[in-house]
């Protein structure tokens, strides 16, 4: 990882709300990339993940991929 400028910093997510709001997003993005693949059930949940992707996270996202090292 070469654009890093800071030193990496790891903090509990409960003290610290930037931290809260990305996992959100992430668990979001990984249950949305489930339910494409039919991984997952769809059930009522469904409707709210899509729902939350679509109108709060998305517009945000400027990059949306899976990093396989190797």
């Amino acid at each position: 990882i070469e654009r890093i400028i800071d030193t990496i910093h790891f903090v509990p997510s409960h003290r610290n709300c930037a931290i809260q709001v990305a996992d959100c997003a992430a668990y979001v993005a990984a249950r949305l990339r489930k339910l494409n693949e039919g991984t997952v059930s769809r059930n009522r949940s469904a409707e709210a993940i899509e729902a939350l992707w679509e109108e709060r996270i998305e517009p945000f996202v400027r990059v949306n991929e899976v990093w396989y090292p190797g």
